[in-house]
């Protein structure tokens, strides 16, 4: 168990081509683009700061089964829902986040389309600066029917 009060899962896992604990971790952190803090570890004697005790149990459990191995390094992230949500985390909520995301998604997928639908039809004598720029992201005019405009 990493997370207090969350079911156990199966765990993957991945031997580290570094011989040192500190360059092990300094790898994960950059790979994972975490600060040092979050950058968890445990060994048989010894363990970063601020890691709940069950967890350590759990992880030291985990390592003692597996002898060849002598340490434990994960990206140990603490939860943002509160902040972001001004909740706990609750599977319902994820559900509702979920669903708003993809609403979201949906209006800004209509807002593009929109706005795209909008530039692409302007007459062709209109040449502005974005539209200019438009054209060489690819956005390129739409024919339409000499009949709508006047010479």
């Amino acid at each position: 168990m990493i997370l207090p009060g969350a079911e156990d899962q199966p765990v993957y896992w991945a031997l580290s081509e570094f011989d040192n604990i500190g360059k092990a971790r300094r790898n994960l952190k950059e790979r994972e683009g975490s600060a040092s803090k979050d950058i968890h570890w445990v060994t048989a004697e010894d363990r970063a700061a601020d890691i709940p005790e069950m967890v350590i149990e759990s992880v030291r459990g985990w390592l003692a089964a597996r002898r060849q191995f002598d340490a434990v390094i994960w990206t140990g992230l603490t939860t943002n829902w509160p902040k972001k949500r001004g909740q706990d985390f609750t599977p319902e909520d994820a559900i509702r986040y979920l669903k708003e995301l993809e609403s979201e998604q949906d209006r800004a997928t209509s807002t593009y389309d929109r706005a795209r639908e909008y530039v692409k039809n302007t007459p062709s004598l209109i040449q502005t600066n974005v539209r200019r720029a438009m054209q060489q992201e690819e956005w390129q005019d739409t024919e339409l029917s000499k009949v709508l405009f006047d010479d």
